[in-house]
């Protein structure tokens, strides 16, 4: 079976399918002062219609980048690079592009959209990217934070909420950023992992960081449950791959736990 260190070894074309650079009309050349950049976020869809969302891996989050502002003709290159996995082999992905005089990027999409996509596919969930749009000449250069592959889930009543954010992989750890409790708040931390159960009343202090670290001795990988109950009885719980099981994610093979 393929380990997750060998897999990060292996050749970084993987990554090369993961940008799509479609069509966008773009305006009159601008100050850099006035570039933007308008970030969209499309949740999957496995019953998308849209043309083009649905050629773009339907069951995958989608970030979308509005380019505003930017000249046309000038030698600019959108790239990524990938901190977590940073002392292995696979290089960061860069693309060099153009806005011609008519406003259209010529990429991988024959269709005319506004956007540069990355999509979830590949990327570890809740693993953080750094985002850069440049130009050769050192004039512009615009960076991002983002999350490829979001984790998030919610109480049922909309009161309390989890957004997981991956920090290791090899011994898979998770920071949670969580929602809704107040400061000095008495809460409850629970992990179900491989048959096994870790359960814990903590006090909430918003300078504490939250950590799961769901592997379980004697086993490679699986899902861990992890569930945050507050005060007021509200509860919310977010699934955490680990291990071997994230190697599924890195190959762009699913998109959430089962």
């Amino acid at each position: 079976m393929t380990s997750i260190r060998s897999l990060f070894f292996q050749s970084a074309c993987l990554i090369f399918t993961l940008l799509g650079v479609g069509n966008l009309t773009a305006e009159e050349s601008l100050p850099p002062s006035d570039l933007r950049v308008e970030l969209e976020f499309i949740p999957p869809n496995p019953y998308e219609t849209d043309p083009v969302l649905k050629d773009m891996e339907p069951t995958h989050t989608k970030h979308f980048f509005h380019l505003h502002g930017f000249p046309r003709e000038k030698d600019l290159v959108f790239s990524f690079t990938r901190p977590i996995i940073k002392k292995t082999s696979v290089p960061c992905y860069e693309r060099s592009f153009q806005i011609n005089k008519k406003g259209i990027i010529e990429g991988l999409y024959p269709q005319q959209h506004p956007f540069i996509v990355i999509t979830s596919a590949g990327f570890l969930p809740g693993e953080k990217v750094n985002v850069c749009i440049r130009s050769n000449d050192k004039t512009i250069h615009q960076e991002f934070t983002l999350i490829p592959h979001p984790m998030q889930a919610e109480s049922s009543d909309g009161k309390l909420s989890i957004e997981a954010e991956l920090l290791s992989y090899l011994f898979t750890t998770y920071r949670l950023h969580v929602k809704g409790l107040k400061e000095g708040e008495r809460y409850t931390f629970e992990s179900r992992s491989g048959g096994e159960t870790i359960k814990e009343s903590r006090v909430f202090q918003a300078e504490n960081v939250i950590t799961s670290m769901p592997g379980v001795v004697g086993k490679k990988g699986g899902n861990a449950t992890v569930f945050i109950r507050n005060e007021a009885g509200s509860e919310a719980s977010i699934k955490l791959p680990w291990g071997d099981q994230l190697i599924p994610f890195f190959e762009g093979k699913c998109y959430y736990p089962d």
